[in-house]
């Protein structure tokens, strides 16, 4: 399913507008401010998603997401990432009810 598809059968926000374009993309309009949980909310589409307004929020995004691409740069430095050692050995994770 792709995330037109996703995005048509759901309702994130009474203020939400889909507007269908002629390429078959969707475009999704929200009034809402700009906070952490729309942020997120965008995020969460990765690369099949694009910001078209406001600017200030699609630089947001797009810095959000070079930070991200950094952690699996094959040259340069990358930032390290804390580990919990329970990652790595799965008998101390408690079972999840599904």
């Amino acid at each position: 399913m792709g995330v037109a598809a996703l995005v048509r059968e759901r309702v994130y926000h009474r203020s939400q507008r889909l507007i269908p374009e002629p390429d078959g993309s969707l475009r999704l309009e929200l009034d809402v401010c700009d906070d952490p949980w729309l942020r997120s909310f965008i995020l969460q589409f990765g690369h099949r998603v694009q910001v078209l307004a406001p600017p200030q929020l699609a630089a947001h995004i797009k810095d959000e997401l070079e930070l991200a691409r950094r952690h699996y740069a094959p040259n340069g430095p990358v930032e390290a990432l804390a580990t919990s050692p329970a990652f790595f050995d799965l008998s101390a994770q408690w079972r999840l009810p599904f």
